[in-house]
């Protein structure tokens, strides 16, 4: 249980990170769109899994992002 409070930890900060002076950007846009690449990035994992490592990651995470992206209105 520590260990999922430090991961979460470190997303908080992420969050926060958006939210930087000169971004416009509210605590809950930062914080759905945090959320949204963690679940990119875990689900890049899994696929890698499945594939047992021969999948190129990179090629997944643009695929997952290309995913989420119309969602992101910018």
């Amino acid at each position: 249980m520590a260990g999922l409070r430090l991961i979460e930890a470190h997303w908080r900060r992420v969050s926060e990170a958006l939210r930087r002076p000169g971004v416009d950007l509210d605590p809950f846009a930062a914080d759905l769109l945090t959320s949204a690449a963690t679940a990119v990035l875990d689900a890049v994992t899994s696929e890698w899994s499945r594939s047992g490592g021969d999948t190129d990651r990179a090629a997944l995470l643009d695929r997952g992002f290309a995913v989420v992206r119309p969602g992101v209105s910018r």
